[in-house]
């Protein structure tokens, strides 16, 4: 008798534990890169940047995002799709990034070195690209070179209206 019992309450706890499971519904689809010469590699996140999309700031803190291929600026974000977290992020266009204790600035592609500007001592700068092709390109170069310690593009989290 206490084996019965003890298999029907086994079984009822079971069933139980099962009932607490929450499997979500919502599985989100891995959208594919449509441009591979865009992703850019951001710590362990793929960005994909959109070429020919901006974002605009609305009021209530969302983003509308346009068909455009005009210039970054303090009102028109560049767009990427970060394949990571399976959402949009928008970028400045800044690009900030530091250079080994015993490296110079000279030592970079002129055309980094002359657009950078120095943040932080020791050796932090930033740099601005006004392209999703400009970022993209500044971006990789800094990555590759062997004179920088670290490079970060700066990204805006935010959600589409």
């Amino acid at each position: 008798m206490k084996k019965i019992l003890f298999a029907l309450l086994a079984c009822i706890y079971c069933q139980m534990g099962l009932a607490q499971l929450i499997i979500s519904k919502n599985v989100f689809r891995a959208e594919p890169i449509l441009n591979p010469s865009m992703v850019i590699q951001v710590g362990s996140r793929d960005l994909e940047v959109l070429a020919s999309s901006r974002a605009m700031r609305l009021n209530n803190g969302k983003y509308q995002l346009i068909d455009s291929n005009s210039a970054y600026s303090g009102t028109l974000f560049g767009v990427a799709y970060d394949h990571t977290q399976k959402a949009y992020v928008f970028l400045t266009g800044d690009i900030s990034f530091r250079l080994k204790a015993s490296s110079e600035l000279s030592k970079l592609p002129n055309a980094i070195a002359v657009r950078s500007k120095l943040i932080v001592n020791p050796n932090t700068y930033v740099l601005n690209a006004n392209s999703p092709a400009d970022v993209v390109d500044l971006f990789n170069q800094l990555k590759a070179s062997t004179a920088v310690e670290w490079a970060e593009v700066f990204i805006i989290q935010g959600s589409i209206s």
